[in-house]
């Protein structure tokens, strides 16, 4: 059996299926959870197999303990969105306790989330290919309000700031043009370092079994940052993690 943790409409469980071998289809089945009952109605029609089940996620799930696999994508940090960071972070540790309750003996729990940078407070130094993309910076350091970031000007498209601000650079740049660029300014994508996952995974008495984190890709990064000019690698934008019960 398994659970898709905020699946929308079920594409991804659709999707795991469909890679599935024919013969071994009719062994697996799929729940998905979430909120959004349009989402949901829409993937019961497309895809038929998936059951879903409409719950809150940031209240009690009411689901038993029966799962072989959990999957976690891009979920947490969208859970609590009016609380104040430290609130959330703890709130987020609870729902994620909650569910690991759902996995079977020795099931496991797969998690993709955005990821906070270890050191995230070191001070680099970095080049910005040319001012369109230093000004795009200025503006997200300025605009930005869902965390504080950091910005020094050092000389034309040189500039100082943390691994932090860089991360939410990375992940938010492609956003900066948008119509919807205010309301992706409210949003935090980087709540929990890789310790800080792996923490809240042994308190909640799973064994991490692998932890890789995952950089934007290197193409993408070089339309907005003279590579050569970093000192160490690109912070990891998010992170997968596998997990088992103990």
């Amino acid at each position: 059996r398994v659970l898709d943790v905020g699946c929308f409409s079920g594409a991804m469980l659709n999707r795991i299926n469909q890679e599935l071998p024919s013969n071994f289809r009719d062994r697996v089945s799929y729940v998905g959870i979430d909120s959004d009952q349009d989402a949901m109605q829409h993937g019961s029609n497309k895809y038929g197999l998936i059951t879903f089940v409409q719950t809150n996620l940031e209240k009690k799930i009411n689901l038993v303990k029966q799962y072989d696999v959990i999957i976690l994508c891009n979920v947490l940090h969208e859970l609590f969105p009016n609380e104040e960071i430290e609130i959330r972070r703890e709130r987020i540790k609870s729902v994620f306790q909650g569910v690991s309750k759902l996995l079977n003996g020795e099931g496991e729990i797969i998690l993709l989330d955005g990821i906070r940078p270890n050191d995230a407070d070191k001070e680099i130094e970095i080049e910005l290919v040319n001012e369109t993309w230093r000004k795009k910076f200025e503006k997200l350091v300025k605009e930005y309000t869902a965390a504080s970031l950091t910005l020094k000007n050092i000389s034309k498209n040189k500039i100082k700031t943390n691994k932090f601000t860089l991360s939410v650079f990375l992940t938010k740049a492609r956003y900066l043009d948008k119509e919807y660029w205010t309301s992706e300014a409210e949003q935090l994508y980087q709540y929990f370092s890789a310790k800080d996952f792996e923490g809240m995974i042994n308190k909640s008495g799973l064994h991490v079994e692998e932890v890789t984190p995952q950089a934007l890709e290197i193409e993408k990064a070089t339309e907005m940052i003279i590579i050569s000019s970093l000192s160490e690698e690109l912070p990891a934008k998010n992170v997968l993690i596998v997990a088992k019960n103990c």
